[in-house]
Order: structure tokens, then sequence, then C-alpha cells
């Protein structure tokens, strides 16, 4: 389902080969970067800390279970 318009089909897709994704009901289409900042309403910049949070995040817990 598509996190940008009220959808009750499958018209978003995210592609395997890391490019990005695509809804084709509303026609959103771009990478990681346009997604995070279509739904959190943030600019590039913000989008980047995001990311750059949730990876040392990712890292924080997978050092504490080994």
């Amino acid at each position: 389902m598509c996190p940008f318009h009220k959808d009750d089909q499958y018209h978003f897709y995210i592609w395997s080969n890391d490019s990005g994704g695509r809804c084709y009901g509303c026609d959103w289409k771009g990478d990681i970067y346009a997604y995070l900042m279509k739904k959190h309403d943030v600019g590039f910049y913000d989008a980047v800390l995001t990311l750059n949070e949730q990876a040392h995040k990712i890292l924080r817990d997978e050092e504490g279970v080994r």
C-alpha cells in the first residue's frame, strides 16, 4: 500500500536493485531520500541525518547482540 495516498490496492513498489520505488496510483517515484523527505515533510539534509541515525542504531544493536 502506498503511504502517500489512500489506497486499497497494491500500487506501491520498491525495486529490488535499490534504485528506489514508485506508486502507480499517485505517480510518486524516487529513492530513499525522496521517500523520507515526502513521508516526514523534511528537506534533503534532514533525510540524510535520519538515515545516518538509523544506520548507527542498527550498528549499535548488532554490536550488542554479539
